[in-house]
């Protein structure tokens, strides 16, 4: 009797370990695909101006698929001066972009397509104007601006 139940535990360890391994594999299948990027990587050159005086004027590497923020608080002031979560989804001819600012003055949602290249303004109210450049970053545009920005020294783009 004794040798049966202790087949019968070597059995149901070698279940339990079969099984705990399988959980283990797809969590860490789950987590790679998780991690890795969703898509093409972007560079966004955004400038944000109010009542005509430039107020933001980031400049960010992202992922199509994945969202992007942006906030500059200066040092020791209790809110930031400007917040920008911007995210790209790519569709047929270029890409779909949500944007959020948030300014000390309230908060703007807009939506815009762009192309590879192709810069666009969007006038969000409140005399706010939101412009966004996106070029993708493995290409001949985005290496000659950074060639560019090299030989002009810095805050070209």
């Amino acid at each position: 009797m004794s040798w049966v139940s202790t087949l019968l535990s070597k059995n149901a360890m070698r279940q339990a370990l079969f099984l705990s391994m399988l959980v283990w594999g797809l969590g860490c299948e789950r987590a790679s695909a998780e991690a890795a990027p969703a898509g093409e990587r972007l560079y966004y050159a955004i400038e944000v101006k109010q009542a005509g005086q430039p107020v933001a004027n980031p400049k960010v590497v992202g992922f199509s698929g994945k969202s992007v923020a942006v906030q500059h608080k200066p040092q020791g002031a209790a809110k930031p001066d400007y917040e920008v979560w911007l995210k790209s989804e790519e569709t047929a001819g270029g890409y779909q972009l949500a944007l959020r600012l948030r300014l000390p003055s309230g908060s703007q949602e807009a939506q815009m397509k762009l192309k590879h290249g192709e810069e666009r303004t969007l006038n969000l109210g409140e005399a706010v104007e939101l412009k966004v450049l996106l070029l993708k970053v493995d290409s001949r545009e985005f290496r000659a601006l950074m060639a560019l920005a090299g030989n002009e020294g810095p805050g070209i783009i």
